[in-house]
């Protein structure tokens, strides 16, 4: 997941207190993180409709034939480094997996392990976000220049520690979500964004005040809270010199992936509305 991308377990389908079908989330009305490239035109049709049917009890005609063919193609949305993305979950619409020129004959896999984060917008024990693969990962960080040192001989070992960071930061996600909001049985991730020049105020004051190194990675990860809310959170990312820490990696057998032991994941409810400030409150006196 992008720039070291990024960040649980499951929940259990049976017994949920939440009844119905989830929510789209193209139906939900709160703040989601911007794309960086703008796209043009409102996405709202403002002619008038015909009114949505009781069943369904929606204010938002659903019927696509009733659009035309114009209205519905989307511009093709690019992110910081020219490449073609997916704007639902600003993944990269066509991965690369060719082998780079710096690799000199050297072959990366080109499998990807299956995570056990949810995604949103699918259902399922197979909704789950994918992780790139060797060769995918090699390349993202030589497009990003951040190749150097990099040797494609330790590509295994730099995929094993990025995915088990992923996992423990939604292991920390999940940990508000149990604590605040039990209605929701299943809290999915629908999309994330690297941001690591974008210092959080935290992180900031931490560095200042606390003697905190500052983040090596920032992630923004935008939650699906079972189709009743879109809640951003803020991952910091830093790094623990820990002399007791192995440099042995070391699995966990229950979840298949690599234990992160030299970093320190940060990871709360961005504050961008009154709900999200008290949450952050409650769960200090949680704690």
């Amino acid at each position: 997941m992008g720039n070291s991308q990024a960040v649980g377990e499951r929940q259990e389908h049976s017994g949920c207190p939440v009844t119905g079908e989830r929510k789209s989330t193209n139906q939900l009305n709160v703040q989601a993180i911007q794309e960086p490239a703008k796209s043009s035109g409102c996405p709202v049709m403002h002619e008038k409709q015909e009114a949505a049917t009781e069943s369904s009890g929606c204010p938002v005609m659903h019927n696509s034939s009733s659009v035309p063919t114009f209205r519905r193609k989307q511009k093709t949305v690019y992110n910081v480094y020219g490449e073609a993305i997916d704007p639902t979950n600003h993944m990269p619409a066509n991965p690369n997996q060719q082998p780079h020129p710096s690799q000199n004959g050297v072959a990366l896999s080109v499998e990807r392990q299956k995570s056990n984060i949810p995604k949103a917008g699918s259902e399922g024990d197979d909704g789950t976000w994918l992780y790139p693969s060797p060769q995918m990962f090699y390349n993202a960080l030589m497009r990003k220049g951040k190749g150097e040192g990099v040797r494609p001989e330790d590509m295994d070992t730099v995929i094993a520690i990025h995915n088990g960071v992923n996992e423990k930061s939604w292991d920390e996600v999940i940990k508000y979500e149990k604590a605040l909001h039990e209605d929701c049985c299943d809290p999915r991730l629908l999309k994330f964004m690297g941001r690591p020049d974008a210092i959080s105020p935290l992180a900031r004051f931490k560095s200042t005040f606390m003697g905190y190194p500052k983040p090596f990675d920032r992630h923004d990860w935008i939650l699906d809270r079972c189709g009743q809310k879109q809640q951003r959170y803020v991952i910091d990312y830093y790094y623990i010199d820990d002399a007791d820490a192995p440099d042995v990696l070391e699995v966990d057998k229950q979840k298949g992936f690599a234990k992160p032991r030299h970093v320190y994941i940060d990871a709360r409810p961005a504050l961008d509305d009154l709900g999200s400030i008290y949450d952050r409150v409650m769960y200090w006196f949680k704690k």
